[in-house]
């Protein structure tokens, strides 16, 4: 709770500083801010502050997601210091819009409420509408926008009636309330199947599983580079972890239907946007498909009958996500504003223009492949293996799906190593930032491959 007042009262902060003109102290503000919220994620104090008319509850499971959360977006606020550095005017309000989206973010994880989940998922929603399409004499960026507003409306008045459905179904939007309902079958079942499976189709759009998904490749396209990165990473997370929250803690005993639905999406959007993202030339909306099929993954964990097993996997295998794409995200901005292109070729010869640049998008690029000794493998092992025991043709699915994956994210290794370009050599000199974090996600992602298990125990 204090982590989420924290966000607002800095993102207050930062609107007062674009107001002020104090655009150059922007990104420091925000990332102060975000230091302070994380080192609170961590504190005891939180606990004065466990539920807020049983709407908040920062269980060690919250925490742990929050922190991912927090952690993830001040990476982006250092790439925004490059990204925004000739965006004086609303630098500052965008970086107070992706603090709102985070808190909105931590409220979805820390719900305890229907109504709660619904709020979080509006703030988390609302501002991304506006960055996404913040370039406003960019055609793709309003269309990227508008695409985004008109499917989330959508997507929200589903969620709204499934949880219409579950209250009368129930006579209560508290989980804890629902759960023991379930648990002494006092509720209308049909009513209760309906509202979970329409709370479902809306949680599936806002993670980009098929076949719902139609949105996220012109999303990604077509918004500016940074907030792509921010919804690839800090939505996503969101989204899964509110996800797993309510149906495996909650819905566990509506019985075992929307478990085969899920499998069933899960093998579908694999299918779909690993076999998409081989035709792609734009390598943003390579990444957007990548991004789906992840999803796809990811969806593995909500099959896991055992809870801890699963939330373990969950938070490796979205660490393991966050920073290589964060990694891979952050090199493609140096390279489009250097080349101008947004296709493979920008990265031709990378590797003899800048080698370390080409070095870290090696590891991201393996990481998100899953290949051993990165923290994408290991993310995918855990995975995998605690899904086997009841879902062994999904996972030998999505082990086929992770080797059709390799084609197109070697793709770009290809072109860094083994192709000519025309381009300068590019320093890194005047992006220290840049170099702080492209530092810490590669340790990340190699630490991550050696040693799994820190990230588990550092929370659990």
């Amino acid at each position: 709770m204090i982590a989420i007042i924290i966000l607002v009262f800095f993102g207050v902060l930062l609107l007062f500083a674009g107001v002020l003109n104090m655009h150059k102290s922007a990104m420091p503000i925000g990332v102060l801010g975000l230091a302070f919220a994380l080192i609170f994620c961590f504190q005891d104090i939180d606990t004065l502050f466990l539920g807020y008319k049983n709407m908040f509850l920062f269980t060690e499971y919250a925490r742990a997601f929050s922190a991912l959360l927090i952690f993830s977006t001040i990476l982006v606020f250092l790439l925004g210091s490059y990204f925004l550095s000739e965006d004086n005017n609303y630098k500052a309000d965008k970086f107070a819009l992706m603090l709102f989206s985070l808190s909105g973010a931590i409220t979805m994880v820390s719900s305890q409420n229907l109504l709660m989940l619904f709020l979080g998922v509006e703030i988390l929603s609302i501002p991304l509408y506006i960055l996404a399409a913040s370039q406003k004499d960019d055609l793709h960026s309003n269309e990227a926008g508008m695409k985004y507003f008109l499917m989330g409306a959508f997507a929200t008045g589903i969620m709204l009636f499934g949880m219409a459905l579950i209250y009368g179904a129930t006579g209560s939007t508290e989980i804890n309330i629902i759960w023991t309902k379930m648990l002494n079958g006092s509720f209308n079942t049909n009513l209760m199947i309906l509202g979970t499976f329409m709370l479902m189709i809306a949680l599936l759009f806002k993670v980009g599983a098929a076949p719902f998904h139609f949105w996220s490749p012109d999303v990604y396209d077509g918004s500016p580079t940074l907030f792509t990165a921010f919804m690839s990473t800090v939505v996503k997370t969101a989204g899964f972890a509110a996800f797993f929250n309510l149906f495996v803690f909650c819905f566990q005993n509506i019985g075992s239907d929307w478990k085969i639905v899920i499998a069933v999406v899960s093998a579908m959007t694999m299918f779909i946007a690993n076999i998409t993202a081989i035709y792609q030339s734009s390598f943003k909306r390579m990444m957007a498909y990548s991004s789906i099929s992840h999803a796809g993954y990811l969806l593995m964990a909500l099959l896991c009958t055992n809870a801890q097993q699963g939330q373990s996997a969950l938070l490796l295998y979205l660490t393991a996500y966050c920073v290589a794409s964060i990694a891979v995200f952050a090199i493609f901005i140096l390279v489009q504003k250097q080349t101008q292109r947004s296709d493979f070729d920008a990265f031709n010869g990378l590797g003899k223009r800048n080698p370390l640049l080409a070095v870290v998008m090696t590891l991201g690029m393996l990481s998100l492949a899953g290949i051993p000794l990165t923290a994408g493998f290991f993310g995918k092992y855990y995975l995998f293996t605690v899904a086997f025991a009841q879902y062994k043709p999904l996972v030998i699915i999505a082990i086929l799906n992770s080797a059709i994956s390799i084609y197109y994210y070697f793709r770009v290794i290809i072109n860094m190593w083994f192709k000519e370009s025309d381009h300068h050599a590019f320093e890194l000199t005047n992006v220290p930032l840049y170099t702080l974090v492209l530092s810490i996600t590669s340790i990340a992602i190699i630490a991550i491959g050696i040693f799994p298990s820190l990230v588990i125990e550092l929370f659990w």
